[in-house]
């Protein structure tokens, strides 16, 4: 059987990034007020912003976090930030690259100064391999008239993304009116002239955590199952643990469940519908890296 080593990009197959209107940026709260001051200040290519609302929830009183929301610059274009790819080395079983941060999907965002995003990523990727270290790059900045406003931590924020979480990944469908009117009752905006916006960001932003949860899902259930084929997987020079929820049999059985429910589900209607199409084809994968190493033992 030949052998292959696969490059597994985070921009394939995600059919809507470029139609992306806000972004979340997740900080303590001393520092979302200086963006919403002065600005985000960011390094091209660096991981910076997500579609997710499901940002880090870990907060203490003593140490609050806010989620701020960046209304996309026309001078600026959204993708994926560097050491985002994931390589598959079926010869030795390995996985390399950075499957971690391949699997969080869109939580992993950059901004970029180029519309071909993924170019503009290819030439920071090189020059950081060769020696021009990422940090060290030069910064730009969104002008603080585009940061619309934010959410604070809090156990209220986190029951809601909590709910949008779970719904996501058992692909129910979410209560869209519910949802935006509690998440606008929690969205504070930096100047009063904004309040127009914020029923199409939240909205947007309800979209975007979706997508992510779900792309993220399969992704990490791809790498579920070639765990249980014997795969390592390395990330950063340091090897990764990806705990199997199940055993072989179990994960087939998942697969084939996961494709039922998503030709039944009606999560994926309007603007949800391309996340469809995209679970297939990963389901389809996973069905065809479990059939192929089953030739192979049979070989």
């Amino acid at each position: 059987m030949t052998r292959s080593r696969l490059e597994l990009l985070s921009s394939h197959g995600d059919q809507t990034l470029s139609q992306v209107r806000f972004a979340a940026h997740n900080s303590s709260l001393a520092d979302g007020i200086e963006i919403q001051r002065h600005g985000l200040s960011f390094i091209e290519a660096r991981a910076t912003v997500a579609t997710s609302l499901l940002q880090s929830m870990a907060y203490t009183p003593e140490d609050p976090q806010v989620i701020s929301i960046i209304a996309i610059p026309s001078t600026f274009h959204l993708g994926y930030a560097a050491s985002t790819t994931a390589y598959i080395d079926r010869s030795v079983k390995l996985v390399t690259g950075a499957p971690m941060r391949y699997a969080a999907a869109r939580k992993q965002l950059a901004l970029y100064r180029a519309t071909d995003t993924e170019a503009a990523r290819t030439v920071v990727e090189e020059e950081v391999a060769g020696g021009f270290a990422l940090a060290d790059h030069p910064s730009f900045e969104v002008d603080s008239r585009f940061v619309v406003g934010g959410f604070n931590s809090g156990i209220g924020l986190g029951r809601l993304l909590t709910y949008l979480e779970v719904s996501a990944k058992s692909f129910e469908p979410v209560d869209f009116p519910k949802l935006e009117r509690s998440l606008q009752g929690l969205f504070t905006v930096r100047e009063p002239a904004q309040a127009v916006l914020v029923p199409t960001l939240v909205r947007d932003m309800i979209v975007g955590t979706i997508e992510s949860v779900i792309m993220s899902r399969f992704r990490m259930m791809r790498w579920e199952g070639l765990r249980l084929l014997g795969y390592k997987f390395v990330e950063d020079a340091a090897e990764v643990t990806i705990a199997a929820s199940t055993d072989m049999a179990g994960h087939k059985q998942r697969i084939d469940e996961y494709g039922r429910l998503l030709a039944s589900s009606k999560l994926f209607d309007g603007e949800l519908a391309w996340l469809k199409a995209y679970g297939a084809m990963q389901l389809e994968l996973m069905h065809m890296e479990l059939e192929a190493a089953e030739l192979e033992a049979a070989e």
